[in-house]
């Protein structure tokens, strides 16, 4: 989490002060190499991944500051035009690793940024659909949560055919993200020592019986406990009294 957080740091930076330059037209170079129209983009990339790669590693040689993990029509909700929804989690974490793995194979002494990439779903949004906005929020903030877990610097929302939907989109990435990122300093305490000590620890001051560590594990460290219940109120956490 802290990796990824410094990275979304030196994104904003850089595209700030300097020219960001982004990969090219994924869609139309993977239907030459054989995607048929029709097709799921993301069922298509896992099954010819080294199509992909190779896609990308051109991009970075030709100057690409960023890639677009593959995850254009990665919501639930597309996915399950072709029958695929509940491989939603199994999809996104496989098509970020795809672009990591090229990043890592371009060898490139560039620091280069691995994209979430957001689309539209194709739903109509009340009152015009059915779809109530709040829904359409929840809906990308799954992409958008499976997509920090797998490692992505940050987001690109692009192809939109509705200023609402695209707004939708805006709203799942900045309370996500707010929320991971409001979570940082208690994921950090949890990890200040081998676990399970802290996770045992938490339980503990919590009011949860958990049983003694076993050996060689020792108790936590006076200082890390007090920073992990101090974080854990923080967080809203109740503790025993």
């Amino acid at each position: 989490m802290r990796e990824a957080y410094m990275s979304n740091t030196e994104l904003r930076k850089q595209i700030q002060e300097d020219f960001f330059i982004l990969d090219g037209a994924t869609g139309s170079n993977l239907q030459k190499a054989g995607m048929k129209s029709g097709e799921c983009p993301e069922q298509w990339i896992l099954n010819h991944p080294d199509i992909f790669i190779d896609l990308q590693k051109k991009y970075i040689e030709a100057g690409s500051d960023a890639v677009y993990a593959p995850t254009f029509t990665s919501t639930r909700v597309k996915l399950d035009e072709y029958g695929l929804g509940a491989k939603q989690r199994e999809y996104v974490g496989k098509l970020v690793g795809l672009s990591k793995q090229a990043v890592e194979e371009s060898r490139t002494d560039r620091k280069i940024y691995v994209l979430g990439d957001i689309s539209m779903t194709g739903l109509q949004i009340q009152p015009l659909g059915t779809m109530p906005f709040e829904e359409l929020v929840d809906i990308y903030k799954e992409q958008v949560t499976l997509s920090v877990e797998a490692g992505v610097d940050g987001f690109v929302i692009e192809t939109m055919m509705s200023l609402q939907e695209a707004r939708a989109a805006v709203l799942a990435v900045k309370e996500s993200c707010d929320l991971q990122l409001k979570a940082l300093p208690l994921i950090h305490a949890l990890f200040s020592e081998v676990n399970p000590i802290p996770v045992k620890k938490a339980l503990n001051l919590m009011g949860k019986e958990v049983g003694p560590l076993r050996g060689p594990l020792s108790e936590m460290e006076e200082e890390h406990a007090a920073k992990l219940a101090e974080e854990m109120k923080k967080f809203g956490i109740k503790l025993a009294e």
